[in-house]
């Protein structure tokens, strides 16, 4: 099928529990889908999903309703006050190494062209639109299995995916606690 980039990570000193892995800013990350015969490659820094056979061979190229968006100051300062805040509850030296060898990531020129997919279980590809930010809802591209775009949906950003039924979207959200709550929505499709 080949061979596709992963995720670049840093590796840093985490006090006395050893090290802490940190992505960079607003990194590209190759998300993979696996769903009948079929296999969905994303890489986040191309504008398509390739969808393969399970012989290895290119089916359908998705193309993704997005262009390259450059990074702008407030996005980085966005990036800043997450890292800050993950760090909040270190002690001192830890925060200080952290945050030291965070400032050393470059950042990139542009954003990643989106951040996750899904296929639902009609087989059609859900795309996670890629936000700098942290918003109340992110939208979700939809294509039908032939790679037809059929709409966008817009999810709430704290639900971490897991499935997407006929009917509904199942998924994690965390409260303010950092307590995990399983959450479904209901999905309603327009009629044929």
């Amino acid at each position: 099928m080949g061979e596709f980039p992963g995720g670049a990570w840093y590796i840093t000193p985490w006090g006395d529990r050893g090290t802490m892995r940190l992505e960079p800013p607003f990194a590209s990350r190759t998300s993979v889908r696996v769903a009948d015969d079929r296999v969905y490659v994303a890489l986040a820094d191309a504008g398509d999903v390739r969808v393969y056979s399970n012989e290895g061979v290119l089916e359908t190229l998705v193309r993704l309703p997005t262009t390259a968006t450059a990074v702008r100051d407030p996005m980085v300062d966005c990036w800043w006050r997450g890292i800050e805040q993950m760090m909040a509850e270190e002690s001192p030296s830890t925060r200080t190494t952290v945050l030291r060898n965070a400032r050393a990531m470059q950042t990139p020129d542009v954003l990643p062209m989106h951040r996750e997919i899904l296929v639902d279980a009609n087989l059609n590809l859900w795309v996670q639109s890629y936000e700098a930010c942290e918003e109340p809802e992110t939208d979700w591209w939809v294509f039908d299995p032939q790679g037809m775009w059929l709409g966008t949906v817009a999810v709430p950003t704290r639900l971490e995916l897991f499935e997407i039924g006929e009917d509904y979207l199942l998924g994690r959200e965390r409260d303010a606690l950092d307590v995990e709550f399983v959450k479904v929505y209901a999905l309603e499709r327009p009629p044929d």
